[in-house]
């Protein structure tokens, strides 16, 4: 079972919860409307913001159900090196899912709900105070620079108080498809130059 559950953990993040409840209310594809991300913020914009956060819930809930599948079939951060290597995958899978959806051809969100949910398993009090560092921060900066900041300071709080080095670099592995989906995604709706990326 822990080999299959970086599978499993991809299929549960390929769940479109966005996708499914614009189509139920409008017949139509939430690609087609409003900003056209598969994600809570647009399905705020379109069906108003108590849907939003209704689809924010479930998203973030993604992200707690493969943490509680991985305690149940015995596979945590910490136990050992296997352990945590196939915890990570999943991890990052299950974001992988929810921003490339096997079941939408390859099509999603950007999969900060669903990380969001993996890490208030851990240390939620931490996870608290760098979301309200980064909320902050979004009012004065780019919301990729709150978020990295707001992620950094997770970071520096989890190594100050001693906690398992696998958990406390957990947002850096997160990170990695839901920044290479924000680049995609801001290259898509701007003129941004992104030539120093190359």
């Amino acid at each position: 079972m822990v080999y299959l559950f970086p599978f499993i953990s991809y299929l549960i993040g390929s769940i479109s919860f966005s996708f499914f409840i614009v189509y139920w209310k409008m017949k139509k594809s939430i690609f087609t409307l409003g900003s056209g991300n598969a994600g809570a913020g647009n399905v705020g914009d379109i069906l108003g913001w108590k849907w939003g956060i209704l689809v924010g819930i479930m998203d973030f809930a993604k992200g707690v159900s493969i943490v509680l599948l991985a305690r149940a079939i015995g596979l945590n951060l910490g136990l050992n090196e296997v352990n945590n290597i196939f915890f990570i995958l999943g991890a990052i899978l299950c974001i992988c899912g929810h921003n490339w959806s096997i079941f939408l051809g390859f099509k999603g969100g950007t999969g900060l709900a669903t990380s969001i949910g993996i890490l208030f398993m851990f240390y939620p009090i931490y996870l608290l105070i760098s979301l309200i560092i980064g909320l902050i921060l979004n009012s004065l900066i780019a919301m990729e620079l709150a978020v990295f900041f707001g992620g950094s300071i997770y970071i520096i709080i989890m190594l100050l108080t001693g906690k398992n080095l696998w958990i406390s670099f957990l947002p850096l592995f997160l990170a990695i498809p839901i920044i290479i989906k924000r680049i995609y995604w801001i290259k898509k709706s701007s003129s941004f130059d992104f030539n120093f990326l190359k």
